[in-house]
């Protein structure tokens, strides 16, 4: 017997592993032109980066990206076991609810406990924590629809990509809390945070419009015969 939670967390770390990576290094590289964006260019305008604001910048900002990044990168996919060895639809199902929630949840909490640490060493930051964290949440609501799905036929998915939207939108309303969670200037407050709250409206928005979508890709990728057929036409055998 398959213990499903724990394959789905072997799987989840071998997509990391050294031999994928120097594979796909170019699209890696492209891809994360706009987290290196987010670590060096947009701080670099607005902070000094030898001052301690950086660092506390880049306490919060490396996790984040971290979450953008690793959902981007990793894939939702049964893995070869399940097309030597077909299991049942309720245990793909099961497999795939378990990477889902891997892929959304292991990078958030890592974000949550440094938010936390700061929180301890400097009690005054707890509200900005606060939303740095839920502003996380809304942006991984966007970016766990990301990575390749194999044997996924995305056109079945029509209207999916508004996903790209809630990435992105999220990923701009971060580096606004981000830069005010480690400066200390308030001119600018104000009218940022009016502009954060617009941002969090249209994200709530677009979460509600991507929920019905997430039974739909479990449906695709559940169903084995589907998946079989694609990985016909593909030329993969199953077997």
């Amino acid at each position: 017997m398959v213990d499903i939670n724990k394959l789905a967390w072997i799987s989840y770390f071998r997509e990391f592993k050294w031999q994928r990576i120097k594979k796909q290094w170019k699209e890696i590289i492209s891809g994360s032109i706009i987290y290196l964006y987010v670590l060096t260019t947009f701080p670099a305008v607005f902070m000094d980066l030898k001052d301690k604001e950086y660092f506390l910048y880049l306490l919060a900002a490396i996790p984040m990206v971290w979450t953008a990044w690793s959902m981007m990168y990793s894939s939702v996919r049964l893995p070869k076991l399940m097309f030597m060895g077909p299991m049942s639809e309720m245990d793909r199902r099961s497999y795939l609810m378990s990477i889902w929630n891997i892929r959304f949840w292991f990078p958030n909490v890592l974000l949550i406990m440094v938010v936390v640490v700061r929180a301890i060493l400097q009690p005054e930051t707890w509200l900005f924590g606060i939303l740095i964290i839920v502003q996380n949440l809304l942006m991984s609501c966007g970016t766990v629809y990301a990575g390749i799905t194999t044997g996924t036929n995305m056109a079945e998915l029509k209207g999916v990509g508004i996903f790209i939207i809630q990435m992105f939108l999220g990923l701009f309303a971060e580096m606004i809390l981000l830069y005010y969670y480690a400066s200390e200037r308030d001119s600018l407050m104000e009218r940022m945070m009016i502009t954060w709250g617009i941002l969090l409206a249209i994200q709530l928005l677009l979460v509600k419009k991507l929920l019905p979508y997430k039974k739909k890709l479990f449906d695709v990728m559940a169903d084995f015969e589907n998946i079989d057929r694609n990985q016909e036409k593909k030329g993969v055998k199953a077997v």
